[in-house]
């Protein structure tokens, strides 16, 4: 009984899913003025109890109008064994000096991949993160604005 209960077990820890922790900073909608730079990172963890290598292979990003969007992983990918954990550069966005829209959101899509001992492939898992993107208007957008406004005030109290 005892043989066929550590069989089991063992045959548990062997098919469990390999997990893993990512997160991108920053979260939330971000803004850059035209013309601006930004840069997203992330944290990856490979949090397997199985003993999993972890491997990046693949970030992607939905299609993005407002600028250029440049994938930076790829130059440094991690390898994680389990319980390590790896935070570098996700993306550069160089956005449009005269963006078509105030905002935008979309994708980072990673793949990841966990190798056994041997360098098998255990499993295959992809995971997305959304973000925003808002362009914000330059200090002299304001200023032009503010000085409109003013002569506009301005005129209305001599009529």
């Amino acid at each position: 009984m005892k043989t066929i209960l550590l069989t089991l077990l063992a045959a548990a820890v062997l098919c469990a899913t390999p997990t893993f922790t990512l997160t991108v900073t920053p979260s939330g909608p971000v803004s850059v003025a035209p013309g601006g730079v930004f840069i997203w990172t992330y944290s990856l963890e490979n949090t397997s109890s199985a003993g999993e290598l972890l491997s990046l292979q693949n970030v992607s990003f939905s299609s993005f109008t407002l600028g250029v969007l440049t994938e930076l992983v790829s130059a440094n990918p991690p390898f994680l064994a389990p319980a390590e954990s790896f935070t570098g550069d996700l993306a550069q966005l160089n956005l449009s000096p005269n963006p078509a829209l105030p905002s935008q959101s979309g994708q980072f899509i990673f793949t990841v991949e966990f190798l056994d001992s041997e360098f098998n492939t255990v499993d295959i898992q992809t995971v997305s993160r959304d973000f925003t993107m808002n362009v914000v208007p330059e200090p002299s957008t304001w200023t032009l604005l503010s000085a409109a406004g003013l002569g506009l005030l301005a005129r209305r109290r001599r009529r």
